[in-house]
This record gives C-alpha cells, structure tokens and sequence, in this order.
C-alpha cells in the first residue's frame, strides 16, 4: 500500500531541520534568581498594563479610578525595587549577567521620575512617561524570559584557567 506525502513529511527532516547535536539536551545550570527575576518582571508587567487601564478610566471620567491608579503605582515601586534587589543577587549571588541590576536601576529611576511627573499633574508627559515605561519593561520581561543562565566562573577558577609562566632565570638567585 502506497504511504501517503503526510507520512512521508512526518518521518523526514527533508535537511532543512538537522537533528540537534546530542550535548543540546544536555542538563543546562538552574537559576533560582534568574526564574524569581521573570515571575517579578511578569508581575510587573501585568500591574503595568492594569495601570494604563486605571489612568484610562480616570481620564474617561471615572474619578475614583484615580485612587486605585496611585495605590497601583506604589505596588509597582515596591516590584520595581524587588525587580532591583534580584537583580543585584543574580549578578552576585548566582554569579549571573549582570544587566538585570543595570536595568532595575534604570526602571527605577525612570519610575521615579515618571511619578514626579505624576504627582506635579503634567498629564501629557506623564501619559507619555507611562506608556515609555510600559514598552521598557516589556522589553526587560521579554529579555529576562529569553536569557540563557550562563554562571560566570568565579576569580579562583578563572585565575586556574590561565596557563602559568614558567620562572624567568634571574641573576643572582639559586634555583
């Protein structure tokens, strides 16, 4: 009986996807505060995207919105600033990149300002500050999700990994 061309494309690669090598599946280094660092950021993503929905209703008329809208923005702080704080102890800690650290303190700051701006009741460019925050922290859970745990060695086994000089004769001294 003739196999049909499904059949035929199911068990054949055709060489457009080759079989990965076998070290591909091999066990890859676990990161605790890598995976704490992604559950932050998507928390942090999702009190964002509530937030712009609160200042959408406060701007559309419903003034008790404006309320939820500020007591929201003290939980995003408090998720920034964790966002910071694992940050910090990935790079250290787990011995991990170091640009989440890098970057909690820039969301920071920009959240910081981005209050300010707030509170002085500029609404445009607070409007504007908050959808420019919104995309960065998009940007920052999409990098975290898509990092690969790599440890850096630490400064013994780096200082191991480099070849040793062999003693230069000096004039003078006994070997």
């Amino acid at each position: 009986m003739p196999t049909s061309g499904a059949d035929h494309l199911a068990d054949d690669h055709h060489g457009q996807y080759p079989e990965p090598p076998p070290e591909a599946f091999a066990e890859r280094p676990f990161s605790v505060m890598l995976w704490a660092l992604r559950v932050v950021s998507s928390i942090l993503m999702l009190l964002l995207v509530a937030q712009a929905l609160l200042a959408a209703l406060f701007v559309e008329g419903n003034v008790s919105m404006l309320t939820m809208h500020g007591i929201n923005a003290f939980f995003i702080t408090v998720v920034i600033f964790a966002c910071f704080v694992l940050g910090i102890f990935f790079a250290t800690v787990s011995r991990g990149a170091w640009w989440p650290m890098v970057a909690g303190v820039l969301l920071w700051l920009g959240l910081f300002v981005q209050e300010i701006i707030g509170y002085t009741r500029v609404v445009g460019l607070h409007i504007f500050a908050g959808v420019l925050l919104i995309s960065v922290c998009s940007i920052y859970c999409y990098a975290l999700w898509r990092h690969v745990y790599r440890p850096r060695p630490r400064r013994r086994e780096r200082f191991r990994e480099q070849p040793v000089r062999p003693a230069v004769d000096q004039p003078g001294r006994q070997p």
